[in-house]
């Protein structure tokens, strides 16, 4: 299992067969972003909309994925979330907060 909070809202995005997908990034308030989730299937029409920064999210199994060739030796661990019930909304990150 992996928890952390959300640092980036999902971005929605569709591969290339067509299907739409999302990617959020779940960090900590001391380092900051370190994992990207992707987001497929029921996973990705449940939360796609609902996950907001600051959120606190555990995420049970998923699937680590390979490093991206675009990762340009950034260490980053990516996962894979196909079925909801892989993603549970703990709560919201009491301290966290972002100047704009």
């Amino acid at each position: 299992a992996t928890m952390g909070i959300v640092m980036e809202n999902p971005s929605a995005r569709t591969s290339k067969n067509g299907r739409g997908f999302g990617i959020f990034t779940l960090g900590d308030l001391n380092t900051g972003p370190t994992v990207s989730v992707f987001l497929f299937g029921h996973a990705h029409s449940k939360f796609a909309t609902k996950i907001k920064r600051g959120a606190v999210i555990a995420v049970i199994g998923s699937t680590l994925m390979p490093p991206s060739s675009k990762s340009n030796g950034k260490t980053r661990i990516s996962l894979s979330v196909n079925d909801e019930q892989q993603v549970i909304c703990v709560g919201r990150a009491m301290d966290y907060a972002v100047c704009t």
